[in-house]
């Protein structure tokens, strides 16, 4: 019947259901959001973390630099994935297991000077078998214990066992270099040495060292048998001649 005829009032039409599509895609977004930002920040810790922290004296490390042996931010070496720059100390090393022998806990670095050490220049890490040459570095105006001092110099040379050899392969210089690297991988990283020269060991076997030095002692070497890394020195005396 027509309501208009009968004088009733018409039946109010029945009201619309909302959607809560609108509200759904709100909350996914957000939740989106505010996962991203939490991986975002998860990325910076994590690259803060991976970046020459404490151990690298909060120094930036470079990735990609023209002559890296002439800039400071390439001078750093990656030990169980930890960074260190010509600006830690030797103590930083027992961070990742790689400790000095009690008996040179007392000696004296000299102001503006390094220290070649018969018998206590190096560190050991007893639980990997393994142990690293180094050369404590002052470049202070007083005396410091051998713990305080920098690191000067550091060599890492193949070794014949195993297990230790898969150790200082994990070690990196710059450009990701380390034992097992070819010498086409150096001049990659490096570009071409400053200084070659061969020579032959006591059992007649040739091999190849190379260098890119700076002229204020700063260097990488290489030794190179058979066309791979098998020696690594990094040296840093720099500000004793700046």
């Amino acid at each position: 019947m027509n309501p208009e005829l009968t004088g009733a009032a018409p039946k109010a039409a029945a009201p619309k259901k909302k959607s809560n599509v609108g509200l759904i895609i709100g909350i996914i977004a957000g939740a989106l959001i505010i996962a991203g930002g939490v991986v975002a920040a998860i990325l910076l810790i994590n690259n803060a973390n991976n970046g020459g922290g404490e151990e690298g004296g909060n120094q930036e490390i470079a990735q990609d630099v023209s002559e890296p042996y002439k800039n400071d931010k390439a001078y750093f070496i990656k030990i169980d994935g930890k960074t260190f720059t010509n600006q830690s100390k030797i103590k930083d090393l027992g961070k990742v297991g790689y400790n000095y022998n009690s008996r040179v806990e007392d000696q004296n670095v000299p102001a503006g000077k390094y220290m070649i050490m018969i018998g206590g220049g190096s560190v050991s890490n007893s639980d990997k078998g393994t142990s690293i040459s180094i050369t404590p570095y002052n470049d202070g105006k007083e005396s410091v214990k051998f713990p305080e001092a920098k690191l000067g110099k550091v060599t890492i040379t193949t070794s014949t066992l195993a297990k230790a050899q898969a150790e200082y392969e994990k070690m990196e210089v710059y450009g990701g270099i380390h034992l097992g690297s070819t010498r086409k991988d150096v001049v990659k990283a490096f570009g071409e040495p400053t200084d070659s020269h061969e020579y032959e060991d006591y059992k007649g076997n040739k091999y190849e060292k190379i260098e890119y030095q700076d002229k204020t002692w700063k260097e990488f070497e290489f030794k190179i048998e058979d066309g791979k890394v098998t020696e690594i020195v990094w040296t840093n005396y720099g500000e004793l001649n700046r």
